[in-house]
């Protein structure tokens, strides 16, 4: 197994609500800081879900940071889900 790191500075003008692992030990949460240092097998999946609330309208850009001791395989991906919510507005 090799240990991954997955570090997340959260951008401001939002809060973190929780953070979890797919397998143990459970991420840390520090204010706006994310870490998750965990043991990887080769060829095996963990991912690391992040539930975070916009304090104001807006758009919000966030970027994740992984580092190993290892090199990573072409194979490698790292994959970011988005979610948009989009309320319509009616006028009257």
């Amino acid at each position: 197994a090799h240990s991954v790191t997955i570090t997340d500075a959260v951008p401001a003008g939002t809060t973190v609500l929780s953070a979890s692992g797919s397998k143990p030990p459970n991420p840390v949460v520090n204010g706006q800081a994310v870490s998750w240092t965990v043991a990887v097998d080769s060829g095996e999946t963990v991912t690391l879900t992040i539930a975070a609330r916009g304090d104001a309208p807006g758009l919000v850009a966030n970027t994740a940071v992984f580092s190993g001791q290892e090199t990573l395989q072409a194979s490698t991906q790292l994959i970011v889900y988005t979610h948009q919510v989009f309320l319509p507005l009616a006028a009257r």
